[in-house]
């Protein structure tokens, strides 16, 4: 189910070449954001645009016939904004801050072994102010954009903060079962165990290695285990006539079998997951944990388990919004929002994990990765 938000932008525009003269533009903008025409002007007039963060706030502009660049000259202008252009590329931001603080700015990729990039880029985002921080979710990592400084300090914190975190575990008579089920929690792993494993356990461990207490539980309840790709299994003894535990064995075809699995969400909260989940039937059949604020922990069988992860794979999809579409001689381009980012996007381009498949006035249809199509319409254009 993709929610859908359309914003009402009108935008017509009409280029004309006279030899190497620079491209004419018609344009009409109604309280739209700045940021979304100035990336519009840049991607007509064939060059770069970078915004500082403090540039904000929205603009009625309408010309004919006006240079590209003396349409932006514009647009900063009564925005309140200063510009300078090095060389294929616009800055924007106030002219204290052009004066003050510009200089090369550059782009680094930092990987992150133990650390959630999209919950840690908005602490680094802090730690290196002003510089641009966004999580590389693809990459396992985050991209910093700034000056060689504010890199090298993104450098350090990445470096003090991206380690193993110690795990502090301590049970009494706990059952053997709530014991490998927390590991598994922590180890990121599905935990596949009969729900009747006998006996408990006190076990205390401090440490940062989940496979070394893994050994340690096995090794004082006499259950065994195996790693599995991101699977624990948990065998359980099988008991026979003579009192002996024979070799252990998981059963060929368990049956309610009671698993753990962690479901992490990229674009909705776990809140609001917890909230889908409670307006359906499933929430009654499976037990959900908070592990953070993008991480689920759902406990049950696996039939429970795969209608509630399916349920949420329908609703952990992106807020999509249209601002505004641009068509130019045979390039049309269109402003669109993901989760509150805009960009300007044309036919063909990647936005995000979809692909930007037909861009018109009256329609833009978006093709997912799964092969659906997303067709967006409502909004007003006007094409010249």
């Amino acid at each position: 189910m993709i929610k859908i938000r359309l914003a009402m932008l009108v935008v017509a525009i009409a280029l004309t070449f006279v030899g190497h003269a620079a491209a004419q533009v018609r344009m009409e903008f109604d309280s739209a954001d700045v940021r979304n025409v100035l990336q519009v002007l840049g991607e007509i007039g064939g060059f770069n645009v970078v915004l500082d963060r403090e540039v904000q706030g929205e603009v009625s502009i309408k010309l004919d016939d006006v240079d590209v660049n003396e349409a932006i000259e514009l647009v900063v202008k009564v925005s309140g904004y200063s510009s300078k252009m090095i060389g294929n590329t616009l800055v924007v931001a106030s002219q204290e801050r052009l004066h003050r603080q510009f200089s090369v700015v550059l782009t680094r990729f930092f990987p992150v072994r133990h650390l959630d990039p999209a919950t840690f880029a908005p602490t680094l985002q802090m730690m290196v102010e002003p510089a641009e921080v966004q999580a590389d979710l693809s990459g396992g990592g985050v991209i910093v954009r700034g000056t060689e400084e504010q890199l090298k300090r993104a450098a350090v914190f990445i470096a003090e903060r991206d380690a193993p975190s110690d795990m502090d575990v301590d049970f009494k008579d706990a059952p053997i079962v709530e014991i490998f089920m927390a590991l598994a929690r922590m180890g990121g792993y599905t935990l596949v165990a009969p729900s009747d494993i006998p006996g408990t356990l006190t076990f205390l461990y401090q440490g940062d290695d989940v496979a070394e207490a893994l050994e340690l539980v096995a090794r004082q309840s006499g259950v065994r285990y195996r790693l599995q790709e991101k699977q624990l299994i948990v065998e359980a003894p099988v008991i026979v006539d003579d009192g002996a535990i024979p070799a252990i064995a998981l059963p060929a075809e368990p049956v309610d079998v009671v698993q753990t699995r962690r479901v992490t969400l990229r674009y909705i909260s776990s809140q609001q997951a917890q909230v889908a989940l409670g307006a359906s039937h499933v929430r009654d059949l499976v037990q959900v944990g908070e592990f953070s604020a993008d991480v689920l922990i759902l406990t049950g069988t696996s039939l429970y388990l795969d209608a509630a992860v399916a349920l949420l794979t329908e609703v952990d999809v992106p807020e999509l919004r249209v601002h505004g579409v641009v068509v130019r001689d045979s390039q049309s381009l269109v402003v669109l929002s993901i989760e509150g980012a805009s960009r300007v996007y044309g036919e063909g381009a990647r936005a995000g994990e979809f692909l930007v498949e037909r861009v018109t006035f009256d329609e833009v249809v978006l093709l997912g990765p799964d092969g659906s199509r997303i067709t967006l319409t409502g909004w007003q254009g006007v094409s010249q």
